[in-house]
C-alpha cells in the first residue's frame, strides 16, 4: 500500500470489519504486506501485518516502523519492487496537473507485473488509456473504480455487463460542494454552509479541491475517457468554482 491516509485507513477499517465475510464467500483473504507513506514510514511484513495494530498507528498517527521491519532509505518503488506484493494499492493524494507521484508509482507497479488498485484521480484523468495499455502488455489489471462513484462497481458494469454504448452522463459528481449549495438555497451563506459541511465531516479542513470545481473535473474527464471513449485532459474542460456565488443567485437558479 503506498500512501496511508483516509483512504488506506478506511481500507483496514473494512478489512478489519468484513474480512471474515469476505474469506467465506469469496475465499479471498488478503495480507497487507508493505505500507509506505511519506509522512508516516513504511513497513514490511512478508507474513502480512497486523491490522489492528496498523489501524491503531494511524489513529495515534505514530510512524509506521513501530511495528515492524523497516530500512533506511526505503521508498515507494523500492517497497513496490521488493516487496513480493501481488497488488499495489496507490492511495496518494491527488495531482491533477501532473498525476505524480501517483503516476509514476502505477507504471513502475505494472511494469514489474503487480496489479495496480487506485483512488488517486489525476494519473487516471491524465493517462488512464495508457496506464490499461501498460497492465495489458504486462498480463496485469488496472483497476480505478473508487476515483468516481466511491467504489460503485460503475467500470466493471460498463466493462462486462452492458450490452450497448452509452452516449450520456448525468449526475451530482461531488456531494460536498452539492451539499453546501443545498444549504445555500435555503439562505446560509457560502460561508456557514462550508463550516457546517466541515463540522459534519463532508468538506475536508482544505476544501479547494472540492468547492474550486476540481474533484468533479477529474470525475467528468475519467467518465468521459472510460465510458464514452473520449480522449480528453482536464485542461480542455472548463472549470468554475462555487466559492464566489451568493444565496441569492443560487435560490434563483433553475
Amino acid at each position: 500500500m503506498i500512501g496511508y491516509g483516509n483512504v488506506g485507513y478506511g481500507f483496514v477499517r473494512v478489512l478489519l470489519r468484513h474480512g471474515a465475510w469476505l474469506k467465506e464467500r469469496f475465499g479471498f483473504a488478503p495480507k497487507i504486506v508493505a505500507v509506505h507513506d511519506i509522512r508516516r514510514g513504511t513497513v514490511l511484513s512478508p507474513d502480512g501485518l497486523d491490522l489492528q495494530a496498523l489501524a491503531r498507528a494511524w489513529e495515534e498517527n505514530r510512524n509506521l516502523s513501530e511495528l515492524g521491519k523497516s530500512e533506511a532509505g526505503l521508498n515507494a518503488f523500492s517497497v513496490i519492487r521488493d516487496s513480493e506484493a501481488d497488488v499495489v494499492l496507490e492511495l496518494t493524494p491527488t495531482d491533477l496537473r501532473t498525476g505524480e507521484p501517483a503516476a509514476g508509482h502505477i507504471r513502475f507497479s505494472l511494469t514489474n507485473k503487480k496489479h495496480v488498485v487506485t483512488t488517486n484521480k489525476g494519473p487516471v484523468a491524465l493517462f488512464g488509456k495508457e496506464l490499461l495499455a501498460l497492465a495489458k502488455a504486462n498480463g496485469v489489471q488496472f483497476r480505478f473504480e473508487g476515483t468516481v462513484m466511491a467504489g460503485t462497481p460503475l467500470f466493471s458494469l460498463v466493462e462486462f455487463a452492458l450490452a450497448t454504448p452509452i452516449q450520456r452522463v448525468r449526475g451530482i459528481l461531488n456531494g460536498t460542494t452539492n451539499f453546501i449549495l443545498t444549504q445555500m438555497e435555503a439562505g446560509k451563506t457560502y460561508e456557514e454552509a462550508l463550516a457546517e459541511a466541515q463540522r459534519l465531516g463532508y468538506a475536508e479542513t482544505d476544501p479547494t479541491a472540492d468547492v474550486e470545481g476540481f474533484d468533479a473535473l477529474a470525475k467528468i474527464v475519467i467518465l468521459a475517457n472510460m465510458v464514452l471513449g473520449r480522449d480528453l485532459l482536464p485542461n480542455q474542460v472548463p472549470c468554475q468554482g462555487i466559492t464566489k456565488l451568493d444565496p441569492v443567485a443560487v435560490k434563483n437558479a433553475p
